[in-house]
């Protein structure tokens, strides 16, 4: 990425970005508003697109640095106060400011136009859980998003895939035969994008090992995962033929720890957690059956969980 920022540019994306993901109209106006605000103060300017114009130059680029719950107070932050608006768009907003960059920077690696499109659905997903549990269109968990920009995850139809340094993993290989690996792994995660489908986990799983296999890792590729879908409440709450009881065949169970703040809770009733006065309303299976289990004082449950994959056959 050779050229720095480029404000019309961005702000062009920006706008055609939203009308690719199908962002509500009030989502894109939002950002846009914000935007245009921005540029019009020149010390906001300066301050809020220093770190877009490092990384457009290909630059060294801290992306936390600048979000608005950094400690120091960053430049999202900044804008948020001196416009009136919630960091949650402003954060929002500086990865949009973001991500044209990104796309070059995919290009300029030859990766596949696909990839970063399925990546980039992400941030819709995260923009809808805002507005669900906030009614604010933007972020609550923008640290996330660092990861997309520096190439440390990717995502293969519905799930995403991250590097990760190395693992112990005991499984059964091909003839029964278990052994003790010590290797990289891909850590996994489940952006929430509807039902998650068991032909689409295994085609992504499939996928991601062909990306990962050119790219160094062994024959053995361990996958990796930490979730609350992985609660093994789920099997009695579910039926054995139940999307989310087949996700969780696929995995051996590492660990099993109880959320004593229900942490997950804004995930299935989009609404945060109140001890006090917790709300387990909803009409879905799964919202009736963990108020059943929240009212009567437990918790939710987050495993860990690992399989193997040889480009053949799955082992756990």
């Amino acid at each position: 990425m050779k050229n720095g920022f480029d404000a019309g540019f961005v702000r062009q994306y920006m706008e055609d970005f939203c009308k690719r993901y199908d962002y509500p109209v009030e989502a894109t106006e939002t950002f846009l508003f914000v935007f245009d605000r921005v540029c019009a103060d020149k010390e906001l300017s300066d301050r809020f697109f220093a770190p877009v114009s490092a990384y457009a130059a290909g630059k060294k680029f801290l992306y936390g640095e600048h979000l608005s719950g950094n400690k120091k107070g960053g430049e999202c932050k900044l804008v948020a106060d001196k416009l009136g608006v919630s960091t949650y768009t402003t954060d929002f907003l500086y990865c949009l400011c973001l991500i044209p960059y990104l796309e070059k920077l995919y290009e300029e690696k030859g990766l596949d136009k696909q990839i970063f499109f399925d990546g980039m659905g992400d941030f819709k997903c995260k923009l809808w859980e805002c507005k669900k549990v906030y009614d604010v269109w933007g972020s609550f968990v923008a640290n996330w998003f660092g990861r997309w920009f520096t190439l440390d995850r990717f995502q293969f139809g519905r799930l995403q895939y991250e590097p990760a340094k190395g693992i112990w993993i005991s499984c059964k290989l091909e003839g029964g035969k278990r052994v003790r690996l010590w290797q990289k792994y891909l850590n996994l995660h489940i952006p929430s994008m509807g039902p998650l489908r068991p032909e689409e986990a295994e085609a992504s799983f499939r996928a991601a090992y062909a990306f990962f296999r050119k790219r160094g890792y062994g024959k053995n590729i361990v996958f990796h995962t930490s979730s609350w879908l992985l609660n093994p409440d789920h099997r009695k709450m579910f039926k054995p033929d139940s999307n989310i009881v087949r996700f969780m065949d696929c995995f051996k169970v590492l660990t099993v720890r109880e959320e004593k703040e229900n942490q997950d809770f804004w995930r299935i009733y989009n609404r945060p957690f109140n001890a006090q006065n917790p709300d387990c309303s909803g009409n879905t299976t799964m919202q009736r059956e963990y108020a059943r289990i929240i009212l009567s004082g437990g918790h939710i449950k987050h495993a860990s969980g690992v399989f193997v994959y040889d480009g053949e056959r799955f082992y756990k």
